[in-house]
């Protein structure tokens, strides 16, 4: 009477470990449905370039200017006076980006409330340079 018991166990454990199995292992993957409907549009990002341009040392010249009034070479600071459009340009209340044109290196402050750049030679000497890009980025 063991025998038949032991077997009937025995069958019962086999069924719940192949269920168990069944379930626990998936089949293949099945083709993916269709796609949902597209939600709605969100609101347009903020524009954070607040002023811009392109400056070109041996003229003067501005290049692509975006909220630039004037640009001035100043002989007496040897820096390049920016002033930006409806702006009171304080180095701090914005992120600003210089990149030099050539082998200069920029830098960059404020002066009252103009945005000032100054370009650096190899050796370090301030020049007029061969011109420079700016980016002047809201903070807030």
């Amino acid at each position: 009477m063991k025998g038949p018991l032991v077997l009937a166990i025995l069958a019962i454990v086999v069924a719940i470990v192949a269920l168990i199995l069944a379930v626990a292992l998936p089949g293949p993957e099945g083709p993916q449905g269709p796609a949902g409907v597209a939600g709605p549009e969100g609101p347009a990002g903020p524009s954070m370039i607040v002023a811009m341009g392109t400056v070109y040392s041996l003229t003067g010249g501005l290049s692509n200017p975006y909220n630039v009034t004037s640009v001035t070479w100043n002989p007496d600071w040897q820096q390049w006076w920016i002033r930006l459009t409806d702006i009171e340009y304080f180095v701090t209340d914005y992120v600003t980006i210089v990149t030099a044109i050539g082998n200069e290196y920029a830098g960059f402050s404020s002066q009252g409330d103009l945005l000032a750049v100054t370009l650096y030679d190899s050796n370090g000497a301030k020049t007029k340079g061969v011109g420079f890009s700016f980016v002047v980025l809201s903070a807030l």
